[in-house]
């Protein structure tokens, strides 16, 4: 009865802020409305450490960004000028619970790395497998060089294939195999300091050997542009992109490539400035040319004049280059263009035709706002409830009972919430247009008389 009475006032407050407040927080209304909770136990799970950056940047916490920062601070001077590396753990742990960023999974990995020398020998295995987590999440959010993440990478798993060799054959071969997997994308992604590795004392067993020796003589043999060509994988005409697969995302393009994408820059990993690239794949090759598609997302504080991205907002492009690397020509090809415009594309026999479309969503920009800023509000108090918990004397049963009422509440309305998805519900057409990709790479418009004619 209580559930039932809540769900009536929640829907009539609900109501009531949609008609009188102003949104407080703008999310893209495709998303499905998640929390995410992490605790130093649960760091390593892409899937809440997404829902904790997501909400970091949609909210603009920026408490929880001081927060993080200041035990970074503290974490790196533990680590780097006190040689207190236990306790420099805990607090790039606590960091991340604040708020997970790239340079602290980074410097998590580098003081596991170099702990080494000092672990007892029952916690060195644990301690590389918890490393590569760490250097893995780093990669995950887009950690810049991604050479340096690689090399620790290999240095990691060249060292568990030594420890693992005395225990199990098998994962000898394994870890080696990943070491090599690992110090070649270091390679590709700018890395070319031999003379550090040759004296590198964690990868002497790797260079030692014929894979090393190959991975040499095939780097030396490779351009920038065919290692750029090797991240997009082979695609067959014909080639669709529709409303649904907009958000389509591909292998990330390092920064290392940006001579390659016009408007690529370096980026950091913080609230105001984020931009991402994908490579989505080749959609044809001669001797004149080449030509990939690539997509970009745009983050809070970066904005197209002419495409607004809000979070996971993807535009897609096709770009053709000569056969030394550079662009011919480009052209937008599809994307979720702004919260209620799309732009879709089919690729056969060279020709690309998009498709333009207005789109209806289930619930509005505003409803979704304040869905979200409800649970906002209610994660709050789950937050301080359980505070209040934790902090009330153990005897007083009375209030102990009373703040497990309040919270089990809370928690009711919160999964309530998470239950709401947003959905187009109508899409209608705009404007269509078709291109031709001619033979020396450039991107030709056909109006209706060229499409009459070819007929």
């Amino acid at each position: 009865m209580r559930f039932t009475n809540f769900i009536k006032l929640s829907i009539l407050a609900l109501g009531i802020c949609v008609l009188g407040c102003k949104p407080k927080v703008k999310i893209n209304p495709k998303l499905k409305l998640s929390l995410s909770s992490l605790t130093v136990n649960n760091i390593y799970d892409k899937h809440l450490v997404s829902g904790a950056v997501f909400y970091a940047n949609t909210l603009k916490t920026d408490s929880l960004t001081k927060k993080s920062n200041a035990l970074f601070a503290k974490g790196d001077d533990l680590y780097k000028n006190k040689k207190m590396p236990d306790s420099a753990i805990v607090l790039l742990k606590q960091s991340l619970v604040a708020l997970p960023q790239p340079n602290t999974y980074f410097e998590i990995g580098q003081v596991l790395m170099d702990m080494q020398s000092s672990a007892k020998s029952d916690t060195k295995k644990s301690e590389l497998n918890e490393a590569l987590q760490a250097y893995d999440m780093a990669t995950f959010l887009h950690y810049q060089p991604l050479a340096v993440i690689y090399y620790n990478m290999a240095c990691a798993d060249n060292l568990l294939a030594s420890y693992d060799s005395a225990i199990d054959g098998n994962k000898m071969s394994f870890h080696l195999s990943q070491a090599i997997f690992n110090l070649t994308n270091a390679f590709e992604h700018g890395f070319n300091d031999t003379a550090t590795l040759q004296k590198d004392g964690r990868l002497t067993s790797l260079i030692n050997t014929d894979s090393y020796r190959q991975i040499i003589t095939q780097l030396n043999a490779k351009t920038d542009f065919d290692k750029y060509k090797v991240l997009f994988p082979v695609l067959t005409q014909p080639y669709a992109n529709s409303v649904d697969s907009l958000d389509m995302k591909g292998a990330e393009i390092s920064t290392d490539f940006a001579s390659f994408i016009p408007g690529m820059v370096t980026t950091h990993f913080d609230r105001g400035v984020n931009q991402d690239y994908y490579a989505i794949g080749k959609i044809a090759e001669t001797q004149a040319y080449t030509a990939l598609i690539y997509s970009t997302s745009l983050f809070d504080g970066m904005e197209d004049p002419e495409y607004w991205q809000g979070p996971n907002m993807v535009s897609t492009f096709l770009l053709t280059y000569s056969p030394t690397g550079t662009v011919i020509d480009s052209l937008l090809i599809s994307c979720r263009c702004t919260e209620e415009s799309a732009k879709t594309v089919k690729i056969a026999n060279n020709i690309i035709t998009t498709q333009d479309y207005t789109l209806t969503w289930k619930y509005s920009d505003s409803v979704m706002n304040n869905f979200q800023s409800r649970i906002f509000e209610l994660q709050q108090k789950q937050e301080e409830y359980t505070e209040n918990i934790t902090n009330t004397n153990a005897t007083d049963t009375t209030q102990q009972k009373n703040l497990q009422n309040e919270l089990t509440d809370v928690t009711t309305q919160v999964d309530s919430l998470n239950t709401i998805n947003n959905a187009v519900v109508k899409k209608q057409l705009g404007d269509k247009k078709s291109y031709r990709l001619k033979d020396d790479g450039k991107i030709e418009e056909i109006h209706e008389s060229a499409k009459t004619a070819m007929k």
